[in-house]
C-alpha cells in the first residue's frame, strides 16, 4: 500500500484522465463525432481498406461508408491521384498503432449479430478508442519511471500530475486519444528508455534495434518526427570537448549497431513508399498537395502567444517548463543540450507549417508529443522549489490556477459554442474566459473583435433601407422580403449587395450598429463560403477602420433573423461609413437582407 502511494502523483493523473474520458464518453458518439472521424479517419482508412473491403486503389466502399456513418462530410481524407486511383492523405503509421484496437473491434463486429463488420462499426469504434487511451496511459506510466529515476519520486509525481492535469496532453490523452499526439508521445517514451539502456548496455543490438523500429514508427506517423534521431544520438552527452570526442568514439565503436538501427528503420518506413507504389506506381506522391512549409517565415509569435492557438495561452503550464531549462542546465546538463535542441528544431518545424494552427483543436496539438521531452525541464523547474519557500509558494499558487483553466477550457471546447476550435481571437477568448453560459451572438466576435455589451444612450438613427422603393434602385435585384414585404437578393450573379454610405457623421458618438433581417435558402457551413456583412470608416477613399461579421453564423435554413454588427468609431477622423454584404467565393446558397438600420450610440 506504500508503494502504491508514493506514487500519488503518477495515481492522480491516471485519475484525472479517466474522469475525463468517462465524463465525455467519446466512444458513445456518432458522425463527425465519433472517435473515427475527420483526421482520424484519415489515419485509420487503411485498416479497413486493406483488412476488409481488399481496396486501396478505388475505395469504391467508401461513399457508403460516408453515407452511413459520416466520418467527415466527403471524401476529404484521400485525393484522385493521376492514375486515376485514390492516395490517402496522411502516412499510414497511426494505423498500425491501431491495430490490435481494430483486430479486436473486428473480431467483436464478427460474432456480432448486431453490428456489421465493416471497419465503422461501434465495436470498431469503443475498442481503437480504449486501445488507444490505454497506449497513452502507458507513456505516462513509463515516463513516471524514468523522471523518478533522473529527479527524485516527489519531483516525478509532480511533473506527471502537472502534465496529466495542467497541459493539452489531457485533451489527447482522454477525448482525443487516437490522433496521433498521445501515441506519438508514447513512442518518445519508449525511446528515451531505450536510449537510456543503449549508451548503458554492453549488449546494444537489441536495443538499436528497438530504436530504429521507433524512430521509423514515429516518422510513418508523422515524418517531421525523424527529428527524434537527436535522442539516442545526444542523450546524456557532455556538451564540451571531452564530451564530443567519447560520443564521437562510441558511435564509431557502435558502428554495425548503428547499421541494425537504420535497417530496422528503413523497413518499417518502406511501407509507404510501397503503398504509394500499389496504389498510384509512384514510391514518392506528395500526398498533402498544397499544404507545406514556409521555412524562411515561420510564424514563431502566433504558435507561441496567439488567441487563435498560442501554445503558452492555452497550456501556460509549460511556462515552468522553459523557465526550467535554466535549473537543467545547472544541476542536470547531461539532459540539457538534448532536450534544449529537441525542442528549438521541433518548435521551429511545428512553427514553419503553413496551416499552423494545426485545424480544429484545443490549443498547440501538434507540440503535445514533445512532454515526453519538455517534462525534463519541468521536473528540473519543480526539483529546485523544495529549496525556495517564496518560489515555491508562488508557482504552487500558479500550478493549481493552470490545472483548474485547462480543465475548465477543455470542458469549454466540448460544450456547444463555448470554445471554438480554430478561430478564437482576443475579444472572443475574454469574453468567454471562465463563462459557463454562451450567446449566439457572441460568435460574431470572432470576426469582428468587438462589440457593444452595455446600456446604449443617446442612439441616433442614421440610415433606414427596407427596399420598398424598389423602382429607384435600378439594376438591383429585388425579392421577396419579410412580411411580404421586399428586399434585395444576393446570390452568385450578384455577390455584393447595395452599398449604404453615410457622410453627414455623428461626431459626438463612440458607437455605430447596423442590424438588419437576414435569410438563407440552405444553411451554410463552410466558413470560407459565408457571406459577410462589411462596415468601412473611410478618409479620402482609403480604409481607416474595416469590421465584418460572417452572419450565416447565426442562420438556419429558410428563417428570417435580426443580427447586428456594432464596433466603435476609429479615433482617426473620417469622411465617410460605407457599409454592404458581399460573397466571398461561389456558393450555391442564396440570401436576402432587409430592414437595415445603421445606429450611432453612446455607451453608459
Amino acid at each position: 500500500m506504500k508503494q502504491v502511494l508514493n506514487k500519488w502523483g503518477l495515481l492522480l493523473a491516471l485519475i484525472v484522465i479517466l474522469a475525463n474520458t468517462v465524463y465525455h464518453s467519446r466512444w458513445d458518439n456518432t458522425q463527425t463525432e465519433a472517435p473515427i472521424s475527420w483526421d482520424v479517419s484519415g489515419y485509420y482508412a487503411y485498416l479497413p481498406a486493406i483488412f476488409i473491403h481488399k481496396d486501396i486503389k478505388k475505395l469504391e466502399y467508401l461513399p457508403g461508408i460516408i453515407e452511413e456513418y459520416r466520418p467527415s462530410p466527403s471524401m476529404d481524407q484521400a485525393f484522385m491521384h493521376e492514375s486515376g486511383n485514390y492516395i490517402f492523405k496522411y502516412s499510414l503509421g497511426q494505423s498500425i498503432s491501431y491495430l490490435p484496437g481494430f483486430f479486436i473491434g473486428h473480431s467483436w463486429a464478427s460474432i456480432s449479430e448486431k453490428y456489421p463488420a465493416d471497419g465503422y462499426s461501434y465495436p470498431y469504434q469503443f475498442s481503437v478508442y480504449w486501445f488507444a487511451l490505454g497506449l497513452g496511459l502507458l507513456g505516462i506510466f513509463i515516463l513516471f519511471n524514468i523522471l523518478r529515476s533522473v529527479f527524485n519520486q516527489n519531483t516525478a509525481n509532480w511533473t506527471i500530475l502537472l502534465l496529466a492535469a495542467g497541459t493539452n496532453l489531457l485533451e489527447y490523452a482522454s477525448y482525443t486519444p487516437m490522433m496521433t499526439h498521445i501515441s506519438l508521445f508514447t513512442l518518445y517514451t519508449l525511446l528515451i528508455r531505450q536510449s537510456i539502456r543503449f549508451w548503458a548496455a554492453e549488449q546494444k543490438r537489441p536495443y538499436a534495434i528497438t530504436i530504429g523500429f521507433i524512430i521509423g514508427l514515429m516518422a510513418l506517423i508523422r515524418p517531421t518526427e525523424i527529428i527524434a534521431l537527436i535522442i539516442p544520438l545526444l542523450w546524456g552527452l557532455n556538451l564540451n570537448k571531452a564530451g564530443l570526442s567519447k560520443r564521437l568514439g562510441d558511435l564509431k565503436t557502435n558502428l554495425p549497431q548503428l547499421g541494425f538501427a537504420a535497417i530496422s528503420g528503413a523497413l518499417i518506413l518502406f511501407l509507404q513508399p510501397l503503398y504509394w507504389k500499389i496504389a498510384g506506381g509512384e514510391f514518392v506522391i506528395y500526398s498533402y498537395q498544397d499544404q507545406g512549409f514556409s521555412w524562411f517565415k515561420p510564424h514563431v509569435k502566433n504558435v507561441l502567444i496567439s488567441y487563435r492557438k498560442g501554445w503558452l495561452v492555452y497550456t501556460p503550464m509549460m511556462i515552468f517548463g522553459l523557465i526550467g531549462f535554466v535549473n537543467l542546465y545547472r544541476r542536470y546538463r547531461t539532459y540539457f543540450w538534448v532536450c534544449l535542441l529537441f525542442f528549438l528544431v521541433n518548435f521551429y518545424i511545428v512553427s514553419a507549417w503553413d496551416i499552423w494552427w494545426y485545424g480544429g483543436s484545443f490549443g498547440q496539438r501538434a507540440l503535445v508529443q514533445s512532454y515526453a521531452i519538455m517534462a525534463f525541464p519541468l521536473a528540473a523547474f519543480v526539483d529546485q522549489l523544495k529549496t525556495k519557500n517564496i518560489q515555491r509558494y508562488l508557482s504552487t499558487a500558479f500550478m493549481l490556477f493552470f490545472i483548474v483553466l485547462n480543465n475548465f477550457q477543455i470542458w469549454q471546447s466540448h460544450t456547444a459554442g463555448l470554445f471554438d476550435a480554430e478561430y478564437t481571437n482576443r475579444a472572443y477568448y475574454w469574453r468567454m474566459f471562465f463563462n459557463t453560459q454562451y450567446e449566439p451572438t457572441d460568435k460574431l466576435l470572432i470576426d469582428s473583435k468587438e462589440a457593444s455589451f452595455g446600456n446604449r444612450i443617446e442612439a441616433e438613427e442614421l440610415i433606414f433601407e427596407d427596399f420598398e422603393k424598389d423602382s429607384s434602385y435600378l439594376g438591383e435585384t429585388i425579392s421577396e422580403g419579410t412580411s411580404a414585404s421586399l428586399a434585395q437578393l444576393i446570390n452568385n450573379a450578384h455577390p455584393y449587395s447595395k452599398t449604404l454610405s453615410i457622410t453627414d457623421l455623428p461626431l459626438d458618438k463612440e458607437w455605430l450598429s447596423i442590424s438588419a433581417d437576414y435569410f438563407v435558402d440552405q444553411k451554410e457551413y463552410d466558413i470560407w463560403s459565408m457571406a459577410a456583412l462589411v462596415v468601412e470608416f473611410r478618409k479620402e477613399e482609403k480604409n481607416v477602420k474595416y469590421r465584418h461579421i460572417k452572419f450565416p453564423r447565426l442562420l438556419n435554413s429558410k428563417e428570417w433573423k435580426n443580427i447586428e454588427l456594432s464596433c466603435k468609431f476609429p479615433k482617426k477622423e473620417i469622411d465617410e461609413i460605407r457599409c454592404y454584404v458581399f460573397l466571398p467565393k461561389e456558393t450555391p446558397k442564396t440570401y436576402r437582407w432587409d430592414n437595415i438600420s445603421i445606429k450611432a450610440f453612446n455607451e453608459e
